[in-house]
């Protein structure tokens, strides 16, 4: 039988913040035996409007695609960071 987990978090600011305390929260998820997990919509930022549009990224962006399994080669090689 799969397992799926949700998590949550106080969500702030300080993106890199939100991204340690998501990894750290969805490790635990999976070593409990998660195969699917899901996090909120604001997981890398919570704050205001205008620096959100700022740290806008594709869909295929690094931190978004940080969690997701398929090779790096699926996607547009010009939306990664160098």
């Amino acid at each position: 039988m799969s397992k799926a987990a949700v998590v949550q978090l106080n969500g702030s600011s300080d993106v890199n913040r939100n991204l340690k305390v998501t990894e750290e929260l969805v490790r635990a998820a999976a070593a409990e035996g998660a195969t699917l997990i899901a996090t909120p919509e604001a997981t890398t930022y919570l704050g205001p409007h205008d620096r959100k549009v700022k740290l806008a990224e594709p869909i295929m962006a690094p931190h978004t695609c940080a969690w997701v399994p398929w090779p790096r080669s699926w996607a547009s090689p010009s939306w990664w960071a160098a």
